[in-house]
């Protein structure tokens, strides 16, 4: 007798999962607004950081950044070298060339290598000889002083070039500062051939506490 009620046996309508469809009037589930909701925002958002201006845009603010990390990279491989400029590169072949013309005879040729951490005296290698195959010698003043010390001025001719006389004693003399034996030479003479020659040594070598060795 009452309406709605349903028969024995009878059976309520139903569709299959996913085929149900919202009745115009009907309000939605909470959470049935909220998915709809966040589905419409994605989507523009999603266009707008793919687009060809976002892509553009970020290009051109990193571009300078990557530049400006690999200038200070490459200032960071090469710090503490200073460039050899074309004149002095110029002036250095031109020494070297001359080697094979030099006098022969019993002397040496020197270049003081001031340091002030070390007590050697600098290089010394026979005429006509490439500088590769100099030593690094330390001076026996027992007959004559060295030019610097004769002019009580330590290292005034750091880089100077001389005509040397002397002989090598055989021995080697200890040097704490750099923990190395150096061999051990005798001077009977000094002759100034040239007291600013083009060097020998690395650019920058009078900057660093390092022994620099003769450039090839």
């Amino acid at each position: 007798m009452l309406r709605g009620r349903v028969e024995s046996g009878s059976k309520l309508p139903h569709s299959k999962a996913g085929s149900r469809r919202q009745e115009p009037g009907i309000a939605q589930h909470p959470w049935q607004l909220a998915r709809s909701a966040r589905h419409r925002l994605d989507k523009p958002a999603r266009l707008a950081i793919g687009s060809p201006m976002i892509f553009r845009s970020l290009r051109l603010l990193v571009a300078p950044l990557v530049t400006a990390l690999f200038a200070l990279l490459l200032a960071g491989c090469t710090g503490g070298f200073t460039e050899e400029s074309a004149g002095i590169r110029a002036a250095r072949l031109a020494a070297q060339q001359a080697i094979p013309s030099e006098a022969t005879g019993d002397y040496w040729i020197g270049r003081r290598y001031f340091n002030a951490n070390y007590k050697f005296w600098g290089y010394l290698r026979r005429p006509r000889q490439l500088w590769s195959t100099a030593q690094l010698v330390v001076i026996n003043e027992g007959r004559v002083l060295a030019p610097d010390r004769a002019r009580d001025s330590i290292g005034i001719d750091n880089g100077a070039e001389y005509r040397v006389r002397g002989s090598f004693t055989g021995q080697t003399v200890y040097e704490p500062a750099s923990n190395r034996f150096y061999p051990e030479f005798v001077a009977t003479g000094f002759e100034l051939v040239n007291p600013t020659p083009p060097s020998i040594l690395p650019p920058g070598y009078r900057d660093t506490v390092e022994i620099q060795a003769p450039l090839p």
